[in-house]
């Protein structure tokens, strides 16, 4: 049986989150932040239950934190961020690709 390699891996998780943090149906409960340079987490609860399980494969939100995203609580909401990981752009596989990623 072949596994994936913790690149493969990586990828895999990071393209999944961006899609998911990308898709306009899903803005009601997690969106990018105005700015484009973090994302926010509106409903933590339904998220991680619903749309984390479904589209990205984990169940928890400190997930993301194993993967160099930084976590910051506003109230209800959380917010993440990482170097590279931003709207409109896909940096981030190009971080991948020379070995940098996530620090």
């Amino acid at each position: 049986m072949d596994y994936p390699t913790v690149r493969e891996s990586i990828e895999a998780f990071l393209k999944k989150a961006y899609d998911l943090v990308e898709d306009p149906s899903t803005d009601k409960i997690i969106s990018w932040a105005p700015g484009g340079k973090r994302f926010v987490v509106w409903k933590p609860l339904k998220c991680s239950t619903d749309l984390l399980s479904q589209r990205v494969g984990i169940t928890n939100l400190s997930t993301f934190q194993s993967y160099g995203f930084s976590k910051i609580c506003s109230g209800q909401q959380l917010e993440f961020l990482c170097k590279d990981f931003e709207k409109g752009t896909l940096s981030f596989w190009r971080r991948l690709a020379i070995g940098t990623w996530p620090f």
